[in-house]
């Protein structure tokens, strides 16, 4: 079974201390990032179980990236633990109101964050609710909008696809997409970021052709919700198929 993923997203040096001295089960990897736009990534494509969110970070604060996580429905059950400096007047309003699981008071120890983990994993469900269906459909995508060369997906989810080609960016790449989802549906345009890559001569995920994984970085809501209701109509199919 892959570990469960945690998200922490800090500023430093408190990211480099937790990263290195944080002692967590074998059944759970740890995510970081020191900013927001880097913990948003991370969040929508690695799709954690929790996130750890320091109130100081930018260049949204931790409360603000909260609410922004809960913008997609994949994240709106995920657990958030907020970082926040001494003085918060009520902790149960303050996580009711920015849609926290809890608020945590800085500085505090490896093993009061520890504890707070376990605590906050033990009161919710570590299935993940998005859904990642193996569809094969055509692409158009480039580096640029011109979007000239061709491929298909093997899979899509909330937080990307995989796409099956011979023509491969490096890692970190922005791509211009374009998906087609089938008669009578407007195609999915947006932008994504090469988050990994299988060439035949360095295979990094054997099940996959070659190909590129690839995170969607910039859908919007519209867009969001297009792969949301297109994702659980496939589901709702395959269902109905099986005997």
């Amino acid at each position: 079974m892959p570990p469960y993923k945690i998200l922490l997203a800090a500023t430093n040096p408190l990211v480099s201390q937790w990263r290195e001295r944080l002692a967590l089960p074998d059944t759970f990897s740890l995510l970081t990032a020191d900013n927001s736009t880097q913990a948003l990534d991370l969040a929508r494509s690695e799709q954690p179980c929790l996130a750890i969110l320091d109130a100081d970070l930018g260049p949204e604060n931790g409360a603000q990236l909260c609410q922004h996580l809960r913008t997609y429905s994949w994240l709106r059950n995920l657990a958030v633990i907020i970082l926040a400096q001494p003085g918060v007047d009520s902790a149960v309003e303050y996580c009711r109101r920015w849609q926290c699981q809890r608020v945590l008071s800085k500085p505090l120890s490896d093993a009061a964050l520890l504890d707070a983990i376990v605590e906050t994993l033990a009161q919710r469900p570590l299935v993940s609710r998005a859904p990642r269906i193996a569809q094969r459909l055509p692409v158009r995508y480039s580096r640029t909008d011109r979007r000239d060369r061709r491929g298909h997906t093997i899979d899509l989810s909330p937080g990307g696809f995989f796409l099956q080609t011979d023509g491969l960016y490096t890692t970190a790449t922005l791509v211009h997409f374009e998906i087609f989802l089938g008669e009578n549906l407007e195609p999915l345009c947006g932008r994504a970021r090469v988050a990994w890559v299988n060439h035949h001569q360095e295979v990094l995920k054997p099940l996959y052709p070659q190909g590129m994984g690839l995170q969607f970085i910039d859908l919007g809501t519209q867009g969001a919700r297009v792969v949301e209701e297109y994702l659980h109509r496939q589901a709702n199919l395959l269902c109905m198929r099986k005997p």
